[in-house]
Parts: C-alpha cells; sequence; structure tokens
C-alpha cells in the first residue's frame, strides 16, 4: 500500500502545533475544558461529555489533573503521523502497529482523545464512571499504555 501525498488545503503550519489541525502549541497545556482548541471541541459529541466530566470527578475525588495530550486531528495531520511512522520503522506494516491511516483513525472522527499526564490516564482507566460507559475509549488507553 503506497502512502498517498495530499495537498494541504489551505492548513498551515506544524500540525503538531497548529491548532486547526489538532495541534497543542509548544509550551501550551491543554485540559478537556479547552473549547477554544479543535483538538477538544472537535471530539465526538459522546466523548466532549463524558471526558470532562470523568476529569472533573477524579480530580475531585484523586486530586489529579487530566490534560488532552491528543484528541481530534485533521486527516493532513494523521496521514503525516504516519509518514512518520513509515520513516522511524522502516515499514508501512511495521508503522501501522503504531499509527493509523487517515481513514482509520478514531483521532480524525474525533472518538479518540489521549489524556495525561500517564498518572491521569492510568486513574481514568481505573475509576472514571463516566468512561466506562465508553468501551473504545477504554480499550484505546490500555491499549495505548501497554504499546509504550
Amino acid at each position: 500500500m503506497a502512502l498517498r501525498r495530499r495537498r494541504r488545503r489551505g492548513i498551515g503550519g506544524d500540525p503538531d502545533t497548529d491548532p486547526a489541525q489538532g495541534g497543542i502549541p509548544d509550551g501550551r497545556t491543554i485540559t478537556p475544558f479547552d473549547l477554544d482548541f479543535p483538538a477538544v471541541s472537535k471530539l465526538d459529541p459522546a466523548l466532549l461529555k463524558a471526558v470532562p466530566r470523568a476529569a472533573t470527578d477524579l480530580r475531585r475525588q484523586r486530586g489529579t489533573v487530566v490534560t488532552v495530550t491528543s484528541g481530534w486531528r485533521s486527516a493532513e495531520y494523521q496521514e503525516r503521523l504516519l509518514e512518520e511512522g513509515v520513516r522511524k520503522y522502516g515499514s508501512l506494516e511495521k508503522a501501522r502497529q503504531y499509527v493509523n491511516t487517515p481513514e482509520k483513525s478514531t483521532h480524525v472522527t474525533g472518538k479518540a482523545v489521549d489524556p495525561g499526564p500517564t498518572a491521569a490516564d492510568d486513574s481514568l482507566i481505573r475509576h472514571a464512571p463516566p468512561l466506562r460507559a465508553l468501551p473504545d475509549l477504554r480499550q484505546r488507553a490500555v491499549a495505548l499504555r501497554t504499546a509504550h
């Protein structure tokens, strides 16, 4: 399967730090409440409701602050991540173990969010009742934790 190049269709800048593509600016930490950032505001409605609620509960019960390290992202950003994965791992097959195609990425559809830091991620998996109703997020978080 060959990687396709896509034109950036008016989107500029480094996707890692360009909020319009789902990136987070350098030096900035975002939370599930930062709706000015598309990485949060473009999440699937169920996630957009559950993640802030879980973050609030976790902070209240355990004093853990939840941030968002990645959420929604553009297809162009996802493709760039896949291309970087191919360079890093040497083949598309190996890269696909860690990075999805834009067509299959749940980040592109807004159905994935990566919470941080690691302690918050672990606490969300173990203690966040609002997220237990979202098995896809729970399975993804467990997979991410074991893949790294």
